[in-house]
């Protein structure tokens, strides 16, 4: 009789150490997901931002940055079929101009002011393509707003 207790304790224990067993396999398996997990948060934020075009948003509204949306803007240029010498010279106003991120309407404001009239002329014409390209490639209201915005900020060509 004792014998036969001590048989069912010792399935019992050896039942509950199957059952912690798994549930020690199972906690370290969410420790190895929540590991994985913020391996790949990171690379998926960067993705993100790579998905965004070159656009992302922050707190105070869309960021434009034209180093990261330089390729698919080169892209653009060659599906539109533009003349060879103006798709190089948009590319080279814009890599010597657009040097920081365009925020709000004044920052595009501020690219212009140092520039002569000829060198306006060229970013401006430089500027509407790129913000038609990316509103092409993101088509979206907010967006769409926040360009025209921006496209309102460049100076209007004077000619004599």
């Amino acid at each position: 009789m004792p014998r036969d207790k001590i048989g069912e304790l010792k399935k019992r224990v050896e039942e509950q150490c199957k059952a912690l067993g798994s549930l020690a396999s199972s906690i370290e398996g969410e420790d190895r997901l929540g590991q994985l997990f913020k391996r790949v948060e990171g690379q998926c934020e960067a993705l993100s931002s790579l998905a965004g075009g070159g656009v992302s948003v922050g707190g105070e509204g869309f960021v434009l940055s034209w180093p990261e949306t330089r390729q698919m803007f080169l892209q653009y240029l060659e599906f539109k079929r533009y003349e060879p010498a103006n798709a190089r010279n948009m590319l080279n106003y814009l890599d010597r101009f657009v040097k920081q991120p365009i925020k709000a309407p004044m920052d595009v404001m501020r690219l212009f002011s140092p520039l002569t009239a000829g060198q306006r002329h060229h970013l401006n014409r430089a500027l509407r393509a790129w913000f038609k390209c990316l509103e092409i490639n993101r088509p979206n209201g907010q967006f769409k707003e926040f360009l025209d915005g921006l496209r309102k900020a460049i100076p209007k060509m004077k000619w004599a």
